[in-house]
């Protein structure tokens, strides 16, 4: 990539040692939820549909609101992920979501409806799926 750069920028830039490529910092993020479903019938498709949308939407390469990725330094908000899985045939409403998101370096960060997402994001921070848990009741 480097090489490949080097070789497209003007010389004025591309001087010997001042571009520099380096891989992202990957940013984990999973979510938690409680899907309020229709009808008892629905349940098995909300829990594939729902585990299947979640891990597609975050993808670092295909994923996002446009399903060309991720850019770097941006993390998705709660609001994107109540949308992917109210749009889930079968399902009633969202009761309960939690988004938890892994920095690199380890720290870990948690949002949910009364609390933001309070971290600060990096330039180089590149969001892919983490594990997701869903579990769907009837009321």
């Amino acid at each position: 990539v480097e090489k490949y750069l080097n070789s497209k920028t003007a010389c004025m830039i591309a001087v010997p040692r001042r571009l520099k490529v380096q891989e992202p910092r990957y940013c984990e993020i999973s979510i938690s939820s409680v899907i309020v479903a229709r009808d008892l019938e629905y349940i098995p498709l909300i829990e594939n549909q729902a585990a299947a949308r979640l891990s597609g939407f975050l993808h670092p390469l295909t994923g996002g609101d446009e399903g060309q990725g991720w850019g770097f330094g941006k993390v998705p908000h709660l609001s994107d992920f109540y949308a992917i899985l109210e749009n889930i045939e079968g399902v009633d409403y969202v009761q309960d979501m939690q988004m938890t998101v892994i920095a690199p370096g380890g720290s870990k960060y948690i949002a949910a409806h009364d609390r933001p997402f309070s971290a600060v994001i990096k330039g180089d921070w590149l969001v892919y799926s983490g594990a997701h848990t869903v579990d769907v009741i009837m009321e």
